[in-house]
């Protein structure tokens, strides 16, 4: 392939729909598993993302690149975080795993929807690395799914977890502005890294943001995304509890009426 697909072209937009629609049958099908299959699904998702970068990592280096490592594409972004969490997720306990949980959720969901509904960055002109966009996100939306329809990670919704996730969150930007800062300079000549785009070296890629750094300066611009950032996944949040809500008074309104049985009653 010589040129990339044009974005909200017919390839855009038809692999977007099976991006949305594949997952979100999958995980609808998976709905009624307990607690310690959806954890080992979300340690197999891991792995899997695991394997998709690193394929990404060799084709950059060794098939685009000719052997110089472009520090554009080190992963460590917004979406790569779930790469992480599902691979440690057997490690963890009490609150930093709920907290985890939560994150797979209230912070990727929103992110993976955004990349596959402008997914600029992805549509490439190599037909391997379109694919592993696309794919990378349909995983990350399955695992956002497969957190939403656990009925044993419901509990784990609440402002403690959302907290613990917003934590982890804001540790990432740290690394990442670290990563940033180290790499600066490295690798391909014409590339930067720019984890969570929040270099200080260059101006933001991002639309808003970048209005925002060309007005009010880097700092501001940086400070006010990893905000938006944040407002976004306390929106996700809220339509968890907003959605799961509904979903527990058609239960308890069934159950008053005699139409579910104490057994399907989460309630009694």
């Amino acid at each position: 392939m010589t040129t990339a697909p044009p974005l909200f072209g017919t390839f855009h937009l038809v692999a977007s729909l099976l991006c949305f629609v594949l997952p979100l049958v999958a995980a609808y099908l998976l709905r009624k598993t307990g607690a310690g299959v959806r954890l080992r699904i979300l340690f197999g998702c891991g792995c899997v993302l695991l394997l998709l970068e690193l394929y990404k990592q060799w084709y950059f280096f060794t098939v685009i690149h000719d052997g110089i490592y472009d520090c554009s594409v080190f992963p460590f972004q917004q979406c790569s975080l779930p790469m992480y969490l599902c691979l440690l997720l057997p490690l963890y306990w009490g609150r930093v795993r709920n907290a985890a949980i939560v994150f797979l959720f209230d912070y990727v969901c929103y992110a993976a929807v955004l990349a596959l509904v402008y997914p600029e960055g992805m549509l490439r002109p190599y037909l391997p690395m379109i694919l592993h966009g696309f794919i990378w996100h349909a995983i990350l939306v399955f695992i956002a799914l497969l957190v939403f329809f656990g009925d044993a990670f419901h509990p784990l919704f609440n402002m403690r977890s959302f907290m613990g996730a917003t934590v982890i969150l804001l540790c990432a930007c740290l690394i990442a502005t670290v990563i940033n800062v180290l790499l600066e300079g490295k690798g391909l000549i014409g590339t930067y890294p720019d984890m969570f785009y929040l270099t200080p070296y260059h101006m933001t890629a991002q639309p808003v943001a970048s209005d925002i750094e060309a007005s009010f300066g880097r700092l501001t611009a940086r400070i006010t995304y990893v905000l938006a950032l944040i407002l976004l996944g306390a929106v996700s949040h809220m339509f968890f509890l907003l959605a799961h809500r509904r979903r527990n008074k058609r239960i308890i309104y069934g159950h008053r009426k005699g139409k579910i049985g104490c057994e399907k009653c989460e309630k009694c």
